[in-house]
């Protein structure tokens, strides 16, 4: 039986309908698959299913359950709940990189820019695991 630490609040809502569940899922989804820089996926490197990818890549696969390559493709799913899941965890993780006052608009820009300027996978997941932890310390009040 799992038990949680005292001081550990957990979300509320539980699923990948909150931006931290996307945020933690993006990350195993790198840990398992792989990470890369300066495309949203490496499809030479990996399945087609399933391929590398960078941050934003893998907050898109987590959110439709398959890899959504370009801003047209998102417009295309305009009406699909799981586009609007993306945009949250885009702007939830970009927040953590630049402060809560980032411009709206400029957000997946953030996020791109600091993925390919990352130096190691691990760098990218803690920092995702971070905002995730972030966003529900915040959001859900804290610690109990």
């Amino acid at each position: 039986m799992d038990t949680m630490h005292p001081t550990h609040n957990p979300p509320t809502t539980a699923g990948a309908d909150t931006p931290a569940q996307v945020l933690r899922d993006a990350a195993l989804y790198l840990e398992r698959h792989g990470w890369t820089r300066g495309a949203f996926y490496d499809y030479l490197n990996g399945l087609h299913r399933m391929p590398a990818a960078c941050a934003v890549g893998a907050i898109r696969v987590v959110c439709f359950g398959t890899p959504v390559d370009d801003a047209t493709d998102l417009d295309d799913l305009a009406d699909e709940p799981p586009r609007a899941q993306v945009f949250d965890a885009i702007r939830v993780l970009a927040q953590r990189l630049a402060g809560p006052h980032v411009a709206h608009g400029v957000e997946n820009f953030v996020v791109t820019d600091w993925n390919d300027r990352a130096i190691t996978i691990g760098q990218v997941v803690t920092v995702l695991r971070d905002a995730a932890d972030h966003w529900d310390y915040t959001t859900h009040g804290g610690a109990a």
